[in-house]
């Protein structure tokens, strides 16, 4: 998204805004709640794994995760100074520690 940041805003407002002929938008909000399932299927798989916590709601996790995503492109339009890679670690961070099963331990590389 950083190296193609006015293609990405330009893609969000197409999507957002193209209408048929009849007005109607011509975005098909199925599109999304498929890739929200099969996120929220991957959350639970890892769940069961124990890679993941067991105690969040695979389905809650996976909308806020493609919140998110999909709030990228309204924020670069808004901020063209944006620090997308920062903006990035940070969701990284907050997904990660959303999700980590505290009973692993992992070793993070230093930032």
């Amino acid at each position: 998204m950083s190296d193609y940041r006015t293609h990405v805003i330009a893609i969000a407002e197409i999507a957002r805004n193209a209408r048929r002929a009849d007005g109607s938008s011509s975005f098909d909000p199925g599109i999304l709640d498929a890739a929200t399932a099969a996120l929220a299927q991957l959350l639970a798989g890892y769940q069961k794994t124990g890679a993941f916590r067991a105690d969040f709601d695979p389905q809650v996790m996976a909308g806020a995760i493609r919140a998110a995503i999909d709030a990228v492109p309204r924020a670069l339009a808004r901020d063209p100074s944006l620090d997308i890679e920062h903006h990035a670690r940070e969701l990284a961070t907050l997904f990660d520690l959303a999700t980590r099963n505290p009973k692993l331990r992992i070793r993070t590389r230093e930032r």
